[in-house]
């Protein structure tokens, strides 16, 4: 290629932007505005990975419990030997055997607790609307009258015995003495 070539070259290319120099002009703001927002992007996505890097070199050092359970065995061990345990209860259930697994598979149980359950159902519903005995007491409210007057003398009388048990214990003590 010639100086000659060169110099077309060059002159179609000042041809070029001048023709396009506002466009060119708005390349270049527009690209000045991107590399101004990417710039907090990018400090924040080298703060991410220079935490990633700490993460990994304190997990890679048995640090925190990510570490741990990374690198201590006896941990491992350990969680291995509750999943064999988890294993065998589940399969004991499974089975039937054992109170989960018998209350698992019984289908007597499930009847006889569903009937246990309307039937208490049935008497809460009775003591509610004030049927059988127990209803009848609790609507009652002459017997409540009655209770809390019961109750106030009980506590009139605890008082009353209150205030003469330090008499009573200096007559012990001084039958006691003379």
């Amino acid at each position: 290629m010639g100086i000659q070539n060169i110099k077309v070259l060059s002159g179609d290319f000042k041809e070029m932007v001048g023709d396009n120099k506002e466009n060119v002009k708005r390349f270049i703001a527009n690209a000045a505005q991107v590399s101004e927002k990417l710039g907090p992007m990018t400090d924040k996505a080298d703060a991410a990975l220079t935490s990633v890097n700490t993460l990994m070199k304190d997990v890679e050092q048995g640090k925190g419990t990510l570490g741990l359970l990374v690198k201590d065995e006896t941990l491992y061990n350990d969680a291995k030997d509750i999943v064999a345990s988890l294993k065998v209860v589940s399969k004991d259930i499974e089975e039937g055997k054992g109170t989960l697994g018998k209350l698992a598979k019984d289908e007597t149980l499930y009847v006889d607790a569903k009937e246990t359950m309307a039937s208490v159902r049935q008497i809460t519903e009775g003591i509610n609307k004030g049927e059988g005995t127990i209803g009848k007491l609790m609507k009652d409210e002459t017997l409540a009258t009655e209770a809390t007057k019961t109750m106030k003398k009980v506590q009139k009388a605890a008082e009353g015995v209150e205030e003469m048990t330090p008499f009573t214990v200096l007559g012990t003590i001084f039958g006691i003495l003379f």
